[in-house]
């Protein structure tokens, strides 16, 4: 299976000499396994980014459409990846996204099925994802019919979000509602001993992760961020670990303007990498408030 690795990017370069900033992605062929881009600009893989035909998905209010498939109705199958556009594409997000699944006590209308979400596109009039008043979006969620899990549970290959280097000045950001992740946390409390045979122990909480390789603009969050609680993962037997954590990576700058979040858990705040014309280290910021 063609995979995003939520918790890890690559960058590349095009023929014109242009840096952009990618989700890593598993691509499988043959008996093989190649670490590439999920755009498929290395060696013209496989796009993984493949609603709207790998155009992008920059209306958001399509989305059900896109992580729901209506054949009859033009919309294909799609990967639950989702994209605004290609790098420095014209189309930024625009719309309002609304729920599709009220989450199990009903105090949120559940938006599920979007793995991942890059933020590429450079339109001048913004990219911004807008949310409805009860809205929660659920990052690393899976909503495909035919999933054994069921809609709304956790995924191994999403939970995270992407604004890339090829933004630029453009006002990006997730504005209203509530937004929240169902990927099973990487970061555990218990370390495992050196040639231990016991088992690695189970995830205590969930990872909302955000990547900002943009150094041109604040990537701005006026959502409020929630633990994932009344949560879908029955199947899974983890409807227990509600507390999400947030992981902030990138150079770039991650603005939450919400007086008060209601997530329970850590917050981590890696570096972003080495500047290749500079040949300076860049560390991200995350902002709040102010």
């Amino acid at each position: 299976m063609n995979t995003i690795i939520p918790y890890t990017t690559f960058k590349y370069k095009n023929g014109g000499g242009q840096e952009f900033v990618d989700f890593a992605a598993f691509l499988v062929e043959g008996g093989n396994t190649r670490f590439v881009d999920a755009a498929g600009a290395v060696a013209n893989s496989a796009n993984l980014y493949n609603a709207n035909g790998g155009q992008g998905a920059w209306n958001v209010a399509q989305w059900d459409n896109y992580v729901t498939p209506q054949v009859a109705n033009g919309f294909v199958a799609s990967t639950g990846y989702l994209t605004d556009d290609a790098f420095g594409g014209a189309n930024g997000f625009t719309g309002t996204l609304t729920g599709n699944l009220d989450s199990t006590e009903d105090s949120f209308s559940d938006f599920v099925g979007a793995r991942a979400i890059r933020f590429a596109a450079s339109d001048s009039g913004g990219s911004v994802i807008t949310l409805g008043s009860s809205t929660r979006l659920v990052v690393g969620s899976t909503h495909a019919a035919d999933d054994w899990d069921g809609p709304g549970a956790s995924v191994l290959d999403g939970g995270a979000i992407l604004i890339s280097n090829s933004v630029g000045a453009t006002n990006t950001g997730i504005s209203g509602g509530y937004l929240t992740s169902a990927q099973l946390s990487a970061y555990f409390t218990n370390a495992v001993p050196v040639n231990s045979m016991t088992a690695a122990v189970e995830p205590t909480a969930r990872d909302l992760i955000i990547h900002n390789y943009n150094t041109q603009g604040d990537f701005t969050i006026s959502s409020t961020i929630v633990d994932y609680t009344e949560n879908h993962d029955d199947w899974l037997e983890y409807t227990d670990i509600t507390k999400v954590n947030l992981v902030v990576a990138g150079p770039g700058t991650t603005h939450l303007t919400q007086a008060t979040n209601l997530y329970t858990g850590n917050t981590y705040v890696s570096g972003g990498g080495m500047n290749t014309a500079t040949g300076q280290w860049e560390v991200g910021t995350l902002r709040v408030l102010r």
